[in-house]
């Protein structure tokens, strides 16, 4: 490599070895001389490319490198397939950005089609960058073959592990207070609040509060509080029952109080009573806000013990809302077991900002100047406070698996090893339920699907199981009409229909039709639908004079518009293509191009599917417009619907409507708001209707899934 080089350039020679590595397929090779050997596997953890690649990336790259190359010169196979992370919040911000939208009802506004159609073409934008770093840092990666977090083959194997998670009676739905984000507004995971930078020092609020204890004029219960926009949604007071407090007189008022509080120290506070906390549990106040709503709660505006309670700062006495706390919530649920939500105070909106009737009513709750520092959690990805806020939310009860989280860590070589048992160790230890559920849009949707008439909820494992709880089942015959006049002599009859620019079927035409409808007579056909033209509708009214079907003309099963070329030798038409695919994308002056015909056609068989259930359908129509059709049931792209064997003039052919999710061209979309559209019969009373849960999941499933998910495990690559 250095042989005759005048002057020594490390940038040229990596240059030359990178040629050389191109030129010799290097990297392929040397992964497939190794097959058959013990195998060394490698997860990529793919980068997003709608960002740039950084100094970070060349360091844990280069490492990774290193590593398998090692491997793979001790002899191991040792395959590597790059990837790409598509989904997330990093994606909507971005999106929201270009687009100028600032919340969720504006993206809703907008359309959630067509956000997550701009954020699928952001994710790209990086893309040849991030090729061209990979491959000048010299890291081996099959960058031809990776894997993308947001294709359907990916999400379908998410989830079949939701599946097998709720199998397992890990995945349940809680009403639990979480971080949550009120610019994304969505709820946030305890692993996402561990981020780097995610807690700040931020000034808030310091305020004392006093609560009027009932039947004792003067008596007051003192709390101490950080946020007091939470006081509108109080609902009880804790204290500690092993604690003692003091009830304190200055002046002519009494103060329940661990200890004297600072502004009462220079005001002569004399000391009238003690009682410990236990004695002080069931003691009635009067609250600050009267409730907008009736609520059940048997403990409300009364004294409660908490085991949460501490004496560093405040009162020793805690004002209790469970819509925005933790151990507020816990402690209310312990105390009323049959809380339903609606018994919880909300006093805000999604978007943190206070509720019409209370003070502050349509500000965000952070306004407020600041009296004391304290560290206050941020959003990781927006950097707005977030609120810990009561709602329902999907959880993995992640509690429930940390021994085996443990055990599995134990067996692993940590490098440093102190990470072992330190930071992710203790993370482990400490592990909290997941919550899995994010009320955004650009994700995998949860495949979860509830009941409306009795709540049960069912987690689809795959599309097949979509099929399966199909709320209509109808089964479906295409017919290409039969022999028509200008079949025979070679023409394109599409446009109008006038004059000469009609084409009757012919007499062979028409007495295949009627060898057709015999055999249909068999099928048992319910309903006809036939195109407007006249060939189509004489084929039709054969076939239900034999089989006593109903004949519906829809226009949307009219024959392909081929414009300049409509009545004109289809020779003509075909010379004006390059290639049968750019038939896909081009139309003819005046005329549509296939696509345009597979989107009007399939969007009429999945309008006529709702309106029927459980019947045999037959539909008349043309050539291209039923191959198209096929295809978009078959779910094929246009290279595979090329393949297709083309349907010949009096051909049925039955087909199958999935009950899938598919956008407006006719294709296969598993994402929202395609999939919120799927509507199941649920299996348990057999009568509700199932929708989806609006919720996708938390990106980090979709690197966490991985593993599975890039092999499209288990409906391929099982062996």
């Amino acid at each position: 490599m250095l042989k005759g080089q005048k002057q020594f350039s490390l940038p040229e020679i990596e240059e030359r070895v990178l040629r050389l590595w191109r030129e010799r397929d290097v990297f392929r090779r040397s992964v497939d001389q190794r097959k058959g050997k013990k195998p060394f596997r490698f997860f990529e953890g793919p980068p997003t490319a709608n960002g740039r690649p950084g100094i970070h990336h060349v360091v844990s790259r280069v490492f990774k490198d290193i590593i398998i190359r090692y491997k793979a010169m001790q002899g191991h196979y040792a395959p590597r397939r790059a990837g790409w992370d598509t989904h997330g919040l990093p994606v909507e911000i971005g999106v929201e950005k270009e687009l100028g939208l600032k919340n969720k009802q504006e993206i809703e506004k907008f359309g959630i089609a067509p956000f997550n159609e701009r954020a699928k073409e952001s994710v790209w934008k990086y893309k040849d960058e991030w090729q061209r770093f990979t491959d000048r840092i010299g890291f081996w990666l099959d960058l031809k073959h990776p894997y993308i977090t947001y294709e359907n083959s990916y999400i379908e194997s998410l989830w079949w592990i939701f599946a097998r998670i709720a199998k397992r009676g890990l995945l349940k739905k809680f009403y639990k207070v979480v971080p949550f984000c009120p610019r994304c507004q969505t709820p946030l995971s305890s692993h996402e609040l561990g981020q780097p930078g995610v807690y700040k020092k931020t000034p808030d609020p310091s305020v004392f509060v006093k609560f009027p204890v009932k039947g004792e004029k003067n008596t007051y219960l003192l709390v101490w509080t950080t946020t007091p926009w939470t006081l509108p949604a109080n609902v009880a007071v804790a204290v500690d029952p092993a604690l003692t407090y003091t009830k304190y007189k200055v002046g002519k008022e009494q103060f329940w109080s661990y200890s004297i509080p600072p502004f009462l120290e220079h005001q002569g506070a004399d000391i009238v009573e003690k009682l410990s906390g236990k004695k002080l549990i069931g003691l009635k106040y009067e609250p600050l806000y009267p409730l907008k709503k009736k609520t059940d709660l048997k403990t409300l505006h009364e004294v409660i013990p908490g085991d949460f309670v501490g004496t560093e700062e405040g009162s020793g006495l805690v004002h209790i809302a469970p819509a925005f706390g933790e151990d507020d919530l816990r402690v209310i649920q312990a105390l009323n077991r049959d809380i339903a939500a609606e018994d919880i105070p909300l006093t805000i909106d999604d978007r943190g900002r206070v509720a019409p009737g209370f003070p502050g009513a349509g500000k965000f709750i952070k306004e407020a100047d600041g009296t004391i520092e304290h560290e206050y959690p941020f959003c990781w990805r927006c950097s707005t406070p977030l609120i810990y806020f009561a709602r329902y939310s999907w959880f993995v009860l992640m509690r429930s698996l940390r021994d085996d989280l443990l055990r599995a860590n134990g067996a692993i070589n940590w490098v440093p090893g102190h990470i072992k048992e330190g930071r992710f160790g203790e993370w482990l230890r400490d592990v909290k339920d997941w919550a899995i559920s994010r009320d955004r849009y650009w994700g995998t949707p949860l495949p979860i699907w509830e009941c409306g008439s009795c709540a049960h909820a069912l987690v689809v494992s795959a599309l097949k199981d979509l099929d399966t709880h199909a709320e209509r089942k109808n089964s479906f015959f295409l017919l290409r009409h039969t022999e028509a006049e200008h079949n025979v002599k070679e023409l394109i009859a599409s446009g109008p229909e006038k004059g000469t620019h009609v084409s009757h079927l012919t007499e062979k035409g028409k007495k295949d039709a009627a060898r057709v409808a015999a055999r249909l007579k068999k099928k048992g056909i319910d309903v006809i639908y036939a195109s407007p033209y006249l060939r189509t509708r004489e084929t039709a009214k054969i076939v239900a004079l034999a089989t006593g079907a109903k004949v519906v003309v829809d226009e949307r099963l009219r024959e392909l518009d081929c414009g300049i070329f409509n009545w004109r030798a289809i020779s003509d038409h075909k010379k004006f293509f390059a290639s049968p695919s750019e038939e896909f994308v081009k139309a003819p002056p005046g005329g549509e191009n296939l696509t345009d015909a597979k989107k009007r056609i399939f969007e009429f068989v999945r309008d006529i599917n709702t309106k029927h259930n459980k019947e045999k359908i037959l539909i008349v129509g043309h050539g291209d417009p039923l191959w198209m059709l096929e295809a978009a049931m078959r779910n094929a792209a246009n290279e595979e619907a090329l393949e297709l064997s083309y349907i010949a003039t009096g051909e049925v052919r039955p087909v199958t409507l999935h009950n899938w999710p598919y956008d407006a061209l006719g294709r296969l979309d598993i994402h929202r708001p395609y999939a919120d559209g799927i509507v199941l019969r649920c299996p348990r009373c057999t009568k509700g209707e199932m929708r989806r849960v609006r919720e996708v999941a938390d990106v980090w499933f979709d690197s966490g899934g991985m593993p599975f998910a890039q092999w499209h495990y288990p409906f391929e690559n099982k062996a």
